[in-house]
Parts: C-alpha cells; sequence; structure tokens
C-alpha cells in the first residue's frame, strides 16, 4: 500500500469516527421536563387535608384498610419488604 491510499484511508477514517459519537444515546424526556409538572405531586407528597389515606406505607394500615379476595375473613399475606433499589421499603403482594 503506498502513501496515498494510507493517508486516505487515515482521512475517512477520522470523518467516520467524528461524524458517529461514540456511546451517545438521546435523551429520553423526564416527567419534570415536561410542562406542567408539578413537584408537589410527586410520590412521597404529603396528602390534602381530608383525604381518604388507605396506605400510608405501615402493616397497621394494611391491616386497617384493606381486605382479601375472596373471602373478607382470610388473613392479610401482603408484607412489607426492603426495597430492591433503595433504603426504603416496599409492599409485597
Amino acid at each position: 500500500m503506498n502513501l496515498k491510499n494510507t493517508a486516505t484511508h487515515i482521512a475517512i477514517l477520522t470523518i467516520v469516527s467524528l461524524a458517529a459519537p461514540v456511546g451517545a444515546e438521546p435523551k429520553i424526556p423526564q416527567p419534570q421536563d415536561k410542562p406542567g409538572y408539578d413537584k408537589t405531586k410527586d410520590a412521597g407528597a404529603k396528602a390534602p387535608k381530608g383525604a381518604d389515606i388507605l396506605f400510608d406505607g405501615t402493616q397497621k394500615s394494611i391491616d386497617a384498610n384493606w381486605e382479601m379476595w375472596p373471602k373478607k375473613d382470610m388473613k392479610i399475606t401482603w408484607s412489607l419488604v426492603k426495597s430492591p433499589t433503595d433504603e426504603g421499603k416496599v409492599l409485597m403482594t
């Protein structure tokens, strides 16, 4: 291969590598980036005054506000377990 062909190959490879960003992913729109987003309505926000709170994150609220189906007299089998994503707890049904 002569020097002219080598220079041409290097130039083409340089242009291709600069034109196609490696590993760049398009930005996925997030809810908070959309118009009308209201952070006060996020999970974890306080309930408005007078709201019926059916689940407050405790086993006590599960036992008081929920029942099993098809028989109401069945013991609730749901439990609070460690979240797989953070240090909080999640409801396992």
